[in-house]
């Protein structure tokens, strides 16, 4: 499995329009494996899903997201979590344990974060 975070320097981009970098892992079991870095185009946010499916990713992780842009995401087949914040090996740490719940942004008002709702419902 490949898993795509969109990064703005060391982080987590706080706004999926704003990451600056794409970078992807391979999951192998328990180990996560760098598989590249893609810098998405800076303006659009159909060119930004565009360069997220074209990658091989099948989960996303980034911080907030539009509604509209997380529908087109998730309705392509990719996995979602979204409202995540954090440096990029505190994600990845997450990531490797099965935690990510514990890094949902402070904005993220919901009971259950967005990203695990569709799991539940």
């Amino acid at each position: 499995m490949r898993i795509c975070l969109a990064a703005y320097n060391h982080r987590l981009a706080a706004l999926f329009d704003n990451a600056s970098r794409l970078l992807l892992y391979d999951v192998d079991g328990a180990a996560l494996h760098p598989a590249g870095e893609v810098h998405p185009p800076e303006r659009g946010a159909a060119s930004r899903v565009a360069a997220v499916l074209a990658c091989g990713a099948e989960v996303l992780v980034c911080g907030a997201l539009s509604r509209c842009t997380r529908y087109i995401l998730s309705d392509s087949g990719l996995v979602v979590w979204d409202w995540v914040r954090g440096d990029i090996d505190e994600v990845l740490s997450a990531w490797s344990r099965g935690r990510l719940q514990d890094l949902s942004m402070p904005g993220c008002q919901r009971a259950v974060p967005c990203c695990l709702r569709s799991k539940q419902e």
